[in-house]
């Protein structure tokens, strides 16, 4: 049986550049594809994933986040491990403009950066 292809590296590079590029939302599309391409995580799960699942009340990111059975395939709990130096920065990059434009925040700055702790962490282009 043939294996799937991948991506190379210099694709990956090109695929990012041209999201940033010519996206209407380039953090928050390129948060996705970093988090489908260096964690390994599934569309679904990008999409249901929460604030408070990569946050700690802190603000300050996870290393290891536990992806919850209700949104992962074949309803498991799983981890996945946010290891990479570009989906780190790209996650940190997509928080502060949420910040900045004031999607789904808080009063309080100094639990969750002042994001909403229940909300999904990345949001449609309406909010």
């Amino acid at each position: 049986m043939a294996q799937a292809t991948s991506l190379q590296p210099g694709q990956i590079r090109h695929l990012l550049r041209v999201t940033s590029a010519s996206s209407r939302h380039p953090e928050r599309d390129s948060l996705v594809l970093l988090l489908g391409l260096t964690a390994g995580m599934r569309v679904t799960e990008i999409a249901q994933i929460e604030v408070q699942d990569v946050l700690f009340p802190s603000g300050a990111l996870r290393e290891e986040i536990s992806l919850r059975a209700a949104i992962t395939k074949g309803c498991r709990q799983r981890c996945i491990y946010l290891s990479h130096a570009k989906a780190i920065e790209a996650l940190d990059r997509y928080l502060d403009c949420r910040i900045v434009r004031r999607l789904r925040t808080t009063d309080d700055p100094g639990r969750y950066r002042g994001l909403e702790p229940s909300s999904k962490l990345v949001l449609t282009h309406k909010g």
